[in-house]
Order: C-alpha cells, then sequence, then structure tokens
C-alpha cells in the first residue's frame, strides 16, 4: 500500500542581520528552517517509521551550530569596521602624495608643451598642403594657333596667253586692267591683254593646216589602195593552199587507191589465168601419154603456163612498185606542195602586212602634223581669245602680289597695270568666294604628328570625261575637248575628289563675334617652312582649317583663333591634375593623405596622356578613386628628400664660351627628373599653368578682340611643341 509523499519544503527568502540587536534566536530559526538535503528527507516509508526522538535531537543540534557560527560573523565584522587611529593617517599621507606627483607631473608636462611650441616642434608640417579626391572624367587635348581667314574657293585670274619659248617666258602685255578693289558681276570685263601678234601667227597658221591637211587626205587614199591590193593578193594565195591540201587529200584516197586496187585485180585475173593453165598442162600431159595428143600440143600447153606465170610475176611486181616508190614519191609532192603554198601564204601576209604598216605609217604621220599644226592653230586662237578676260563670277577684284614682292626681294618684280609684261602662268588678281571661308595657321613641327586633315580619294570624273569625249571619231569633237578641257576641269573641280574620313574637329573664334564657329582640319603641308627671314630654325606648317557653317560678314584677312581637337581623348578615366605628379629618374609618384591615419604617403603611379591641366592615371598604379592627394607637392617632396636622386652634375660647357652642342645640353635632367630634350614636359609646379603661361593650351599674348596684341611667331618664348606636359609611360595607350 503506498503513501503520499509529503510535500517539499520551501526555502524561506531571508538575508543576515547586519547587527547584533536583531538577536540571535531570530536568526537561528531561519537557519534551522533551512531546507535539508537529498540524504536527510527520505520520502515514503523511511519518513513514517521514523521516531519523533530523533527529529528533535537534529533540530537542537542544528540551531546550536547556528548560533555559534552568527556570534562569529558578528565579532569579525566588529573588527574591521573599528580601525585604530594611526593607520587611517597612513592611508591620509598616502593618498596626499600621490595626489602632490600628480599634480607636479601635470606641471612639468604643461612647461614641456610651452617650450615645444615656443620652437615649433607641435606645428602640423602638413598645414600649407591643399588636397584633392581624386576622380573619373574627361581628357581633352587640344592645340590652339591663330591665323588669317580666306576663301576656300578663290577664282584666281591668271594669264593663260602661252609665251613663245625660246627662253622668254613673257607672253604679252596689259592693255587695260581694271582697277584694283573694284566691285564687278559676272561677264564684265576686267582685263585687256595685246593680242597683234598673235592675229598675224594665226593667219600664217592656217595656211600650214590647209597643207597638211591635203598630205593627209592623200596619204588616207593611198592606205585604202595598199589595203585593197593586200586583201586580193591574201586571197590568191589562200586559194593555192586551199588547191594544195585538195590535191593531197586526192592522192592519199583516191589515186593511189585506185592503182591499188586496179593491180590487185589483175593479180587475181594472173593467178586465175596460171592457176588454168596448170591444170591444162597436166591434162595434155596425161592425154599425151595415152597417145590421144601430140608432143608439139603439149609444149603448146607448157608455153602458155609460163607466161601466164610471168604475167603474174609482172603485174605483183607492179604493186610493189606501186607501194614502195609511187606512193612515197607521189606523197611527198604533193606535201612540198602544200608546204610551198603555205610558205608563200605567209610572205604574202607578211608583205601584206608591212605594206599597211607603212600605209598607216605614213597616215598616221601625216595625222600627227595636221593635228599638231591644227593644235597650234586652236591655241593661237585660244590665245587671242584668252587676251580678253572677264569675271567668271560676282565679287571683289583684288590684284595678286606674292609675297617676295611685298618685301622687295625675288628675281623679278610684279606690276599689274597697263603697258606691263605678264609671263604665262602669271597671277593677275583673284575673286574670293564670300560664302566658303577657311582659316589659314601655322601649326608647330611637334604638334603636326598629331593632326590629322581630310583623307580624300580621287574620284577621276574629268578623266573619265575627257577619255570619253576623245574616243569619239568626230575631229570637231575632239577639238572641243582640246579647247573646253581646262574649262571643264576648272568648272567640275569639287567633283575630283571625295572625303572619305573628315579631318580633326575645330572650333574658330573671331574677334567681335558672338560664339564660336565650327570646323574641322582641312590638309596639312607636306613641307616645313620658316616662320619669318628673322626664326628660320622654327619649323612650321601650314595648316588650312575648314569653316563647316556659312557665316555673314566675314572677310579675308581677319584674324582667327583655331582650337583643334587633337586625337587620343580619354572618357570617365581616373585623372589627377597634372601639377599633383612628379617624376624622378623615369618614375612618377604622388603624395596621398591617409584618412585613417592622418599621415601623407607617397604612392607609384603611372601615366597615360595628359593635357594642359589634366594627366591620366593607369589602373596599375598605386592609387584609388576617391583619396585625397595633394596638389602643392614639391615643397613636401624637397622636405622629405624624395627629390635628391634628379641631381645630377652637367655636363660642362664648352670651352670656346658658347652654346652646349645638340648631344650635351640636351641630355642634362631638370629638375624634377625630367629631361631637357622633353620639350614640353615641365618641371612639377604648384597650381595649374594658367592661360598665356607656357605650357598651358592657350600659350599666347593674345589678339585683336581678346586682348593685347599677339605674339607672332618667331618672336618671344616659342609655342609649347606639345599639348602633354607629362610623357606617358611605355604602357600607356598613345593616341
Amino acid at each position: 500500500m503506498s503513501s503520499t509523499p509529503p510535500a517539499p519544503i520551501k526555502p524561506a527568502s531571508h538575508r543576515l542581520p547586519s547587527s547584533p540587536e536583531n538577536g540571535l534566536e531570530p536568526l537561528a530559526e531561519t537557519l534551522v528552517n533551512l531546507p535539508a538535503s537529498e540524504s536527510e528527507v527520505a520520502p515514503g516509508a523511511a519518513s513514517n517509521g521514523q521516531a519523533a526522538d530523533s527529529n528533535t535531537i537534529s533540530v537542537t543540534r542544528r540551531k546550536a551550530q547556528a548560533k555559534a557560527g552568527v556570534t562569529q560573523l558578528i565579532d569579525r565584522t566588529s573588527d574591521e569596521t573599528e580601525l585604530p587611529l594611526p593607520a587611517v593617517r597612513r592611508q591620509w599621507f598616502k593618498a596626499t602624495r600621490l595626489l602632490g606627483g600628480v599634480v607636479i607631473l601635470g606641471l612639468l608636462a604643461g612647461v614641456g608643451v610651452l617650450v615645444a611650441s615656443w620652437f615649433g616642434v607641435f606645428d602640423n608640417p602638413y598645414k600649407d598642403l591643399e588636397f584633392q579626391r581624386v576622380d573619373r572624367g574627361d581628357i581633352i587635348l587640344t592645340a590652339v594657333q591663330w591665323g588669317e581667314l580666306e576663301s576656300a574657293r578663290n577664282t584666281e585670274i591668271v594669264c593663260k596667253v602661252r609665251s613663245s619659248g625660246r627662253g622668254n617666258n613673257i607672253a604679252t602685255t596689259i592693255k587695260w586692267v581694271i582697277p584694283d578693289g573694284s566691285q564687278v558681276r559676272k561677264g564684265d570685263l576686267i582685263c585687256l591683254l595685246d593680242d597683234s601678234a598673235l592675229k598675224e601667227q594665226y593667219k600664217d597658221q592656217e595656211i600650214v593646216v590647209a597643207e597638211k591637211l591635203a598630205l593627209l587626205i592623200q596619204a588616207e587614199k593611198d592606205r585604202e589602195i595598199v589595203l585593197s591590193q593586200n586583201k586580193s593578193d591574201l586571197e590568191n594565195a589562200e586559194n593555192n593552199v586551199r588547191l594544195a591540201e585538195i590535191d593531197l587529200k586526192k592522192f592519199l584516197e583516191g589515186d593511189i587507191e585506185q592503182k591499188r586496187k586496179d593491180v590487185l585485180g589483175r593479180i587475181s585475173l594472173a593467178e586465175s589465168d596460171l592457176s588454168q593453165w596448170r591444170d591444162r598442162f597436166s591434162w595434155t600431159m596425161r592425154m599425151v601419154k595415152l597417145g590421144y595428143m601430140s608432143v608439139s600440143q603439149a609444149q603448146s600447153d607448157e608455153s602458155r603456163l609460163r607466161s601466164a606465170q610471168i604475167a603474174l610475176e609482172k603485174v605483183l611486181e607492179e604493186k610493189r612498185v606501186l607501194e614502195e616508190y609511187e606512193f612515197r614519191r607521189g606523197l611527198i609532192d604533193y606535201q612540198n606542195k602544200l608546204a610551198q603554198a603555205k610558205a608563200a601564204l605567209a610572205v604574202v601576209r607578211t608583205q601584206a602586212e608591212a605594206k599597211a604598216a607603212q600605209a598607216e605609217a605614213t597616215y598616221k604621220s601625216r595625222l600627227s602634223i595636221y593635228e599638231q599644226e591644227l593644235r597650234k592653230l586652236e591655241e593661237l586662237a585660244e590665245d587671242i581669245r584668252n587676251c580678253t578676260i572677264y569675271a567668271p563670277n560676282d565679287g571683289l577684284v583684288i590684284y595678286y602680289v606674292p609675297e617676295t614682292s611685298r618685301w622687295g626681294i625675288g628675281s623679278q618684280q610684279v606690276l599689274i597695270q597697263e603697258n606691263e609684261p605678264v609671263r604665262e602662268g602669271q597671277r593677275l588678281m583673284r575673286i574670293p568666294d564670300l560664302k566658303r571661308m577657311q582659316v589659314r595657321v601655322k601649326v608647330h613641327e611637334s604638334l603636326v604628328s598629331r593632326i590629322r586633315g581630310d583623307v580624300v580619294r580621287r574620284t577621276g570624273f574629268s578623266d573619265t570625261l575627257f577619255a570619253a569625249l576623245a574616243a569619239t571619231p568626230a575631229h570637231w569633237t575632239k577639238i572641243t575637248t582640246f579647247m573646253l578641257g581646262p574649262r571643264m576641269k576648272e568648272e567640275y573641280s569639287e567633283f575630283e575628289e571625295e572625303v572619305v574620313r573628315p579631318g580633326l574637329r575645330a572650333q574658330i573664334r573671331i574677334p567681335d563675334y558672338p560664339r564660336p564657329i565650327q570646323g574641322h582640319v582641312k590638309s596639312i603641308a607636306a613641307v616645313a617652312s620658316s616662320t619669318d627671314f628673322l626664326s628660320s630654325d622654327v619649323k612650321v606648317y601650314q595648316t588650312v582649317v575648314s569653316v563647316d557653317e556659312e557665316v555673314p560678314n566675314l572677310r579675308p584677312g581677319m584674324s582667327a583663333e583655331v582650337t583643334i581637337y587633337l586625337e587620343g581623348e580619354r572618357e570617365n578615366v581616373l585623372r589627377l591634375p597634372i601639377h599633383a605628379v612628379l617624376e624622378v629618374n623615369g618614375k612618377k609618384f604622388c603624395y596621398v593623405k591617409n584618412e585613417q591615419t592622418g599621415e601623407i604617403e607617397k604612392r607609384a603611379i603611372r601615366t597615360g596622356v595628359s593635357n594642359n591641366r589634366w594627366v591620366e592615371i593607369l589602373p596599375e598604379s598605386e592609387l584609388r578613386e576617391g583619396e585625397l592627394v595633394v596638389l602643392n607637392p614639391r615643397t613636401l617632396a624637397e622636405r622629405r628628400g624624395d627629390l635628391v636622386e634628379q641631381e645630377v652634375r652637367r655636363p660642362p660647357r664648352a670651352a670656346s664660351g658658347g652654346k652646349p652642342g645638340r648631344g650635351q645640353g640636351a641630355s642634362s635632367p631638370r629638375a624634377g627628373g625630367r629631361s631637357g630634350t622633353d620639350r614640353g614636359a615641365l618641371a612639377p609646379r604648384e597650381g595649374p599653368p594658367a592661360d598665356g603661361e607656357p605650357g598651358s593650351a592657350t600659350e599666347f599674348v593674345g589678339k585683336p578682340g581678346f586682348g593685347s596684341k599677339p605674339r607672332k611667331p618667331g618672336f618671344g618664348p616659342r609655342l609649347a611643341t606639345s599639348p602633354e606636359l607629362i610623357k606617358p609611360d611605355s604602357a600607356a595607350p598613345t593616341p
């Protein structure tokens, strides 16, 4: 029978007494009521069979133990709380000495800071540095030059009258000329040249042309006769060849076969007769033996037998002669006749060709002479017409004065006035087309390789047109082609070439014009020229920039600023201001501020293209987007000694005291580790170069309408030879 176990004893929530006034009995009662362990409290039968006296003894013993423990605890607490007076004083002196030491150390530290501040020990070495974050953007390469406006299509008025030759290049003289600067309309008379001598020559040349024409007609008739005779001779020779071929075929397939069959027939007949007489002679001999016939009859039959045998042998001999001799002889004979006929045909054909060639040469010679004389006649007629010059289009007449005449140099001086001689091909005046303008600039030789003009392809329009006209058999068409050829070529000159690839984009600024004008590079001269006689060592190339817009009120000779956008533009690349990059012995670097530690770190970089403001940073550089870069690093680099390696001893000058040779001063490095040969690769500087300073994209003093007077090429400091102020590394892409 099972019994219900007693409920467990719940622990009483209590705290130890903090003072002996609370008494020991309540504390002992509390400790007695604490729960017992599992070994002391037995469930079920253990609790039922336990005696009451044992429980009472256990509770009494625990109360006594609790009183003794509480008494000891109260005594120990009283001993720790009530300290004697000398121990408290010792603790107070210790705290006072510690506080005094801290105060003294603070005063000493303050004095040290003041002294260090007085001597600048704690000055910020980076307080004068300027920073900028590395970002991405475009790098545009440009070249800025000054030039003058001119018409893209100047109608040149040239003296087209031919000179007499023989060392004399004077064609004629001026009888009358329109005044310089006159406004004309198309078809107006602008110049008259003397044509009296040309008219006399024209009359004499007409007589010569008539004589040459008669000789040409005679040669043409002779050629027709020779061609007809050659045709007849060739037909006869060809007929002889055909007859010889027929005879040879007749011999092989007719005559010789007929003779062979005749001989074979007679051979068969002779063999038949021989066989018949043999039988007859045999019968006769039997009859003679029997006595029916006489011996004479037998002899007669024997004679006939021999005759038949001889006849057979004769026919067989005829067959042998036919096959071995007569056939071969006839074959060779007819083949020889055929060969002779063919040889005769070849001779006749060669003779015909020779006669025809001779007749043709005679005809062509006289035709050439006639055309030459006729051309002279037409040239004289054209010269007479060219003595009267009309305006080809509306415009302003400007006398042409070459540069040599302006400066008073040159072997011949050109004067456009009455009674003055003119030479063949001499430019007299020009009429510009103001609707199509261009700018002619002089580009320094260091920039020529970076500038590209129009890539054109010749269409051959005029050549095809002239060839088609000249191929016509009519003489009047050829004469018209020779007469109008130059004029047609000038008229259709714009169809002679087509642009395959346009040149570099450009912007043109005209003084007092509100906006820039769009244009492109049209052409670059293949031969360099000096800027002027005062600076012959400066080589420039004449470059033509075409104006792509129709702008009113433009005049030839106006000044223009041309900005050419070079190839190699970089879009959305990592870039730095150009003055933030230093270079020592070919190695480029910059300074970056570590935002976590505040220190300035040196970073190696590799650069690509650059202009006057920005330089491209290649991906393999130790620089990332968003980092703070020092903009004025030169002072910091000198303070750290990062530019020490660049101090290389310069080579001594020549003993004569003159300038160093091309191989001396050009090889000595400059400040910042850059070589003196790197024209335009300037030493690092603080702050970007301002417009107009050396190294900037606008290294000019000014221009009318934009500021002060422009600096002419050859005077003052030279132009920056390259827009790249920092040479790109070998791994960098080259535009």
